[in-house]
């Protein structure tokens, strides 16, 4: 069976970009939370707590996030290149949370990319 098309509000993915530039040029990292009723729209931007920002990566302490199953993908920038997963971004992929998206300078949904748990790229829309 096919999944439905991954969904994310407007309000959100830019929420996430506009603190990507803010935060320039460290990276930024953050959580988005998805629908109760639809498990593949994602609709709000959860900014975690201790969030550390810096030029070659940035994290949250796991152990401070309520452990919520809305809890459904995570968003961070790279300022200094294209948004492809690295290595250290597939292994945390592989162990957390089901969609991750990364944007890369300019910031905006063309220069975002959504990948899945096995670091493989999906398709998203903004609604």
């Amino acid at each position: 069976s096919v999944l439905p098309m991954l969904r994310i509000k407007r309000v959100a993915l830019e929420s996430a970009l506009q603190v990507s530039k803010h935060v320039y040029p460290n990276e930024f990292i953050a959580l988005f939370k998805r629908s109760r009723k639809d498990a593949q729209l994602l609709e709000e931007l959860i900014i975690a707590p201790l969030g550390e920002y810096h030029e070659t990566s940035s994290s949250f302490p796991l152990l401070m996030m309520p452990t919520d199953p809305l809890y459904a993908a995570t968003f961070h920038s790279h300022p200094s290149g294209a948004p492809r997963p690295s290595e250290a971004d597939l292994y945390f992929f592989s162990r957390h949370y089901y969609y991750h998206f990364i944007s890369a300078s300019p910031y905006t949904k063309d220069s975002t990319r959504a990948y899945d748990k096995q670091g493989r790229q999906v398709q998203f829309s903004v609604v």
